[in-house]
């Protein structure tokens, strides 16, 4: 039993998350406050509305109770330690600026380039050797491809890779001869030119990119001896056929359609109810009604408890994505952001976001709450954790 005397202040201490708001809060002022209320007539109960019974076994001598306000934090499933104290905001934008963006279906690194950026980075990376700007004009796909190798050739066209043996059209007969058949995958290179890399050839380098980017649908392929290097001026990954839309902000929010997972809608979870469903027509209504007190919670299978669709967890900065980041505890995140190495025009986009999430990270840690991870649900913090955050 506890005892609390009357006529006197008692002060109420602990460790963070042990019951002292639960105690002075959600059980006696509540019930405080609820006896009051019964006390009134039932004209002026009507306007109040009813108060709910705390959850305890018996009090006995309570008086009508008032409390001075406690600031609190929401229990929304959806907010966070990071939402709450907004440094998850400027995580979102860092990971949009600078976040380096991998195919989410096989996870190799994707970004889109223009011919101007590929032209430079081949003058530096192949100086003095001689390559061939291919467009990869159909990569593992079935068809015959006979009129489409008709057309390119009436355009001028007449070197071609076609699965992995060099062809040199000199007439549609040999096109037609070829057969290719139509239940199985052919892939198909267009070669464009050959040359040595040479900062004379720049012009020339530029207009062969440009060109394979219009006839492959912004794909560009460069051979050099054995080796194959794929470009592409869209977010796309060349292996999966998987388009990247443009990264912003957005997507890195589990509270948005763009970034939520489509499984669990961004809740990390999904419930599961221990009948089945007959009646379509009331399946929202009686789900909703049920969940609480029915309901079985289990972790999203496809997001596994973490919130976010897979091209989210796709964008990564140090080989850490946004929900790694989010796992660290407040004390191990501030020696990440500290201990940070990027490329140098990453740092000069990223180095003011991560100066604000340095120091909102630091004052938490100031206030002894270094334990905390941003991904902690706002509904499981303590009332002193609330209020510090």
């Amino acid at each position: 039993d506890v005892v609390i005397p009357k006529g006197a202040l008692t002060v109420i201490t602990g460790p963070s998350g042990s019951g002292k708001s639960s105690l002075a809060l959600d059980i006696l002022f509540t019930e405080g406050k609820r006896r009051y209320m019964e006390s009134l007539s039932a004209y002026a109960r009507q306007f109040l509305g009813t108060a709910k019974k705390p959850d305890v076994d018996r009090i006995e001598g309570l008086c009508p109770s008032i409390a001075i306000e406690q600031k609190t934090v929401s229990s929304n499933p959806r907010s966070t330690v990071g939402t709450i104290t907004e440094i998850y905001d400027y995580l979102r934008v860092l990971f949009a600026r600078i976040g380096k963006v991998h195919c989410p279906e096989c996870m190799q690194p994707i970004s889109a380039e223009s011919p101007d950026q590929i032209t430079a980075r081949l003058l530096t990376r192949f100086a003095g050797q001689t390559i061939t700007v291919a467009a990869p004009y159909a990569i593992q796909k079935k068809g015959e491809y006979t009129k489409e190798l008709l057309s390119l050739f009436n355009g001028g066209l007449y070197r071609f890779v076609i699965d992995g043996t060099r062809h040199r059209f000199t007439s549609e007969q040999q096109i037609n001869d070829l057969k290719l058949q139509k239940t199985k995958k052919h892939s198909i290179d267009i070669l464009v030119d050959s040359l040595e890399v040479l900062h004379e050839e720049r012009a020339r380098l530029h207009e062969a990119i440009e060109k394979a980017f219009k006839l492959a649908d912004g794909v560009c392929k460069v051979i050099v001896g054995i080796e194959e290097h794929l470009y592409s001026s869209h977010r796309m990954c060349i292996a999966c056929g998987i388009s990247v839309p443009e990264i912003e902000p957005r997507i890195f929010s589990f509270n948005s359609p763009l970034g939520a997972c489509p499984e669990c809608h961004g809740l990390g979870v999904v419930h599961e109810w221990p009948w089945s469903v007959n009646d379509p027509e009331n399946w929202k209504s009686d789900h909703l009604f049920f969940a609480d007190k029915y309901a079985k919670e289990l972790t999203c299978k496809r997001c596994y408890g973490r919130r976010l669709n897979e091209v989210a967890l796709a964008v990564t900065i140090a080989d850490k994505t946004i929900y790694d980041v989010c796992t660290y505890s407040i004390k191990d995140l501030l020696v990440f952001f500290n201990d940070i190495r990027l490329h140098e025009v990453a740092q000069e986009i990223g180095s003011s976001l991560i100066k604000e999430i340095v120091e909102r990270l630091a004052f938490l840690q100031g206030v002894g709450l270094g334990y905390l991870s941003l991904n902690r649900p706002a509904g499981t913090l303590s009332g002193g954790e609330g209020q510090r955050i």
